[in-house]
């Protein structure tokens, strides 16, 4: 049975604080087009989150994946079908923008295993994205804040910090160098950067090298919504300007999120 974006998408808004709800609330109701002096202000994001309605915001996703092809959308039972909606963005759309091949997937895009899988697809298609942006001293900076956790992971960092100053910055290098602890250095920068996002979870003696990496690398915590602009000027038949900076978020914290709701719960 077909998963509705309601049924996807409610449990991570709700669980979101009300700053980022408020920055996809901005992206939802200007149609992909927010006001970046809007998003740098973090008192407005804050009121617009707690305000937002969420039965609107997800009603507007639906509008904006259905907008102009709603009969045929129906017809063929993709209406409202938060899967569907995530296959087109992850083969369709993001393939192009980031210039990679189109992946195949295991399970089926109307299972809870299909969403998450296109979800980790989208959210490792982002970072990757993201670390080629960053500076030789970024990427340092990146790394150095979490050298206790990749280093629990098994992972030098040494060697990494190593292949960075001489240059050798990019993924596929460093892909060569970790081996199958790659994808471990991967999700471990998601998973900060949506701490970082999400502005709770990270230790208090993390807090200074945070300011550093956010003022550094986002242009402060809600920069990452402008990195998400920057996806989003293909012109397609659909409204994939709204949709992909908004899945984008969703699939970056979902697993946070989670995980913080967990321990809140144990």
């Amino acid at each position: 049975m077909a998963i509705t974006f309601d049924e996807a998408v409610r449990p991570v808004l709700e669980a979101m604080p009300p700053k980022l709800r408020g920055v996809i609330y901005l992206y939802l109701e200007s149609w992909g087009k927010p006001k970046e002096e809007v998003l740098k202000d973090d008192e407005k994001l804050e009121k617009l989150g707690k305000e937002a309605s969420i039965d609107k915001m997800i009603n507007r996703m639906e509008v904006a994946f259905t907008d102009g092809f709603g009969i045929v959308d129906w017809i063929t039972g993709k209406s409202g079908n938060y899967g569907v909606c995530l296959d087109m963005l992850t083969k369709d759309v993001l393939p192009q923008a980031f210039n990679v091949s189109k992946p195949k997937f295991k399970y089926s895009e109307d299972t809870w295993e299909g969403i998450l899988e296109r979800e980790e697809w989208i959210r490792m298609r982002f970072i990757e994205h993201f670390w080629k942006g960053l500076s030789e001293e970024d990427k340092k900076m990146l790394v150095e804040a979490l050298k206790d956790e990749l280093k629990e992971a098994g992972i030098n960092t040494d060697k990494v910090l190593k292949a960075i100053s001489s240059g050798q910055m990019s993924l596929t290098v460093l892909r060569t160098i970790l081996g199958f602890k790659f994808h471990i250095f991967i999700a471990k920068i998601a998973n900060y950067l949506a701490k970082i996002i999400i502005g709770r979870g990270l230790s208090f003696g993390a807090n200074a090298l945070l300011q550093k990496i956010a003022a550094s690398i986002f242009g402060g915590p809600i920069g990452w919504a402008l990195f998400a602009l920057q996806l989003t000027s293909m012109l397609l038949p659909r409204d994939w300007e709204t949709l992909t900076p908004v899945v984008g978020l969703i699939a970056l914290t979902r697993p946070e999120l989670e995980s913080q709701n967990n321990s809140n719960h144990e």
